[in-house]
C-alpha cells in the first residue's frame, strides 16, 4: 500500500468510524491518492493551504460522514449503560449489531443525502428503528 498523509487520515477515520471498511485497502488507497491529487492541484493554483487542504477532504470524506457503527456505538453508551461491557465489549457488540441494523439503515441512505443525514428527520427515523432492533437484539440474546 502506497501510503501518504491522506491515506493516513483516511485509514484513522475509518478505523474509528467505519471499521467495517478497514479491510478495503484498494478504496482507502484509491481515495488518499484523488485527495492527495486535488491538494497538489490546488496547489498549483495557487489556492493557501486552508483552501488546499479543504478541497482535498471533500474529497476524502465524500460519503463517509454518516457513520451507522456510530450511531450503533452512541446508542449501546447511551441505553445500555446496565450491560457490563469494556471497551472491546462495546466494540464487538457494535460490530455484531452493525451486521443486522446496517441493511436497514442502508436503505435509508443515497448518494445525494450521505453527507446531510445525521440529523436530519430520516436521520431520527433510523435511529429510532435502529434502537428498537438493538432492543431486540438485547432482549433475545439474554443480555
Amino acid at each position: 500500500m502506497n501510503f501518504n498523509a491522506f491515506t493516513i487520515q483516511l485509514t484513522q477515520y475509518i478505523s474509528q468510524n467505519h471499521p467495517d471498511k478497514i479491510e478495503d485497502k484498494e478504496f482507502i488507497e484509491s481515495r488518499g491518492q484523488q485527495a492527495a491529487t486535488v491538494f497538489a492541484d490546488c496547489s498549483r493554483q495557487g489556492m493557501n493551504l486552508e483552501e488546499c487542504s479543504r478541497q482535498a477532504n471533500k474529497v476524502l470524506y465524500a460519503g463517509l460522514h454518516f457513520s451507522p457503527y456510530r450511531m450503533i456505538m452512541d446508542i449501546i453508551q447511551t441505553n445500555c449503560t446496565h450491560l457490563p461491557l469494556t471497551d472491546e465489549g462495546r466494540h464487538s457488540l457494535a460490530m455484531t449489531l452493525l451486521d443486522i441494523c446496517k441493511p436497514h439503515i442502508s436503505t435509508y441512505l443515497t448518494p445525494e443525502n450521505r453527507d446531510s443525514f445525521e440529523g436530519s428527520y430520516q436521520y431520527l427515523r433510523v435511529r429510532l428503528q435502529t434502537k428498537r432492533m438493538i432492543n431486540q437484539y438485547l432482549d433475545d440474546n439474554g443480555f
